[in-house]
């Protein structure tokens, strides 16, 4: 999934006054976030070089989101808690962010159980 269709997703079923360079820092945001928390405390076979994955400082619509398309509602929950959360709309963000939570959480035990946590070396002294 990329950025473009996150942002048309959302703009159809919540549209928002916000403009998509916001909509984009928050996507970047938690993209950044995934690759932190999840991606790169994982071992890969398919990439050589595992220390250079890594996110652009912002992110192109055109760019490919690392979360597959089965677990591709998390990025659509998280904008759609970032809007209420803008627009104080409290009630509304807590159930978004319920959303999102549960969608992140699935992605987690998925990355988990197809991915080997990486090791650090045993150190005896």
């Amino acid at each position: 999934m990329t950025v473009n269709e996150v942002l048309c997703e959302v703009d159809e079923l919540k549209p928002s006054k916000f403009d998509d360079g916001l909509m984009i820092q928050w996507l970047t945001r938690l993209e950044k976030k995934i690759y932190e928390e999840i991606i790169n405390t994982h071992e890969h076979e398919d990439i050589e070089d595992e220390e250079k994955q890594d996110v652009p400082e912002q992110l192109e619509m055109d760019y490919e989101l690392v979360v597959p398309d089965t677990y591709a509602d998390l990025y659509k929950y998280y904008v759609f808690s970032m809007i209420d959360f803008a627009n104080t709309e409290f009630d509304l963000y807590g159930n978004s962010m319920a959303m999102f939570n549960q969608s992140y959480q699935e992605f987690c035990n998925y990355y988990n159980r197809t991915h080997r946590v990486k090791s650090k070396p045993l150190i005896v002294l």
